[in-house]
């Protein structure tokens, strides 16, 4: 069996933003390689968010890559999902700044934050 397929094990969520009706959520595990965060993007707006996109930047002793999200339309109660795979040959703590931009009835959004609160073994 490959080791890069086994599933990673959850170790908790980390709030990242929650802001205007926004929330941005991150699942925490450890993986095979690393560590993987999963986001998860909930509206709790009546309108629909639109071009909504996720960027997130690490520390350069970190690596950081983005999969595809889930969409870019955020709909009212819907949630968009993006996964981040991390290494971190360092193994210091892990510290996230993230941005997320959206348009709400044609109006641009731009919100920016930085996690630091990472479960502590996270890479160990």
């Amino acid at each position: 069996m490959y080791i890069g397929y086994l599933p990673a094990a959850e170790l908790a969520s980390v709030t990242a933003l929650d802001k205007n009706g926004l929330q941005v959520v991150l699942a925490v595990a450890r993986a095979a390689a690393g560590a993987e965060l999963t986001m998860r993007a909930t509206s709790s707006l009546a309108h629909t968010l639109t071009d909504f996109l996720f960027q997130a930047a690490v520390p350069r002793t970190f690596q950081l890559d983005m999969m595809s999200p889930s969409g870019t339309v955020l709909p009212p109660q819907g949630e968009i999902t993006q996964v981040l795979k991390i290494t971190n040959p360092s193994r210091s703590a892990l510290r996230l700044r993230i941005r997320v931009s959206y348009n709400v009835e044609g109006s641009p959004v731009l919100e920016q934050a930085e996690v630091n609160n990472f479960p502590p073994e996270l890479f160990y």
